[in-house]
């Protein structure tokens, strides 16, 4: 194992404190980006802006809410003993790339 990803395990698969400050930051940032989200391409549809850019910034809030949910994921599993440090990244990756898919 390498050191970045031995650091990485090290810091996150054992500190319970670690895994609750997860928690309490990913709960808010899931309600507020989620909502931020829905409102802007709810927008965009109902009033026919055409607007590319505020399709595209609804997309990017949905994806921050959606990225939370992958460390609310991974801080719980942590939180019951299972080391998933890897979990967030991977979901990062792959909304990165159905982001460029976009």
């Amino acid at each position: 194992m390498n050191s970045a990803c031995f650091a990485l395990y090290s810091h996150s698969a054992h500190s319970a404190h670690f895994a609750q400050v997860l928690l309490a930051l990913a709960c808010p940032s899931v309600l507020v980006f989620g909502t931020l989200g829905a409102l802007k391409l709810w927008a965009g549809a109902t009033f026919n802006l055409d607007s590319p850019s505020l399709r595209k910034d609804g997309y990017c809030s949905v994806c921050g809410a959606i990225m939370s949910i992958g460390v609310l994921l991974g801080a719980s599993l942590d939180l019951g003993g299972e080391p998933v440090w890897w979990l967030d990244s991977t979901i990062a990756i792959i909304i990165a790339a159905g982001l460029f898919a976009v």
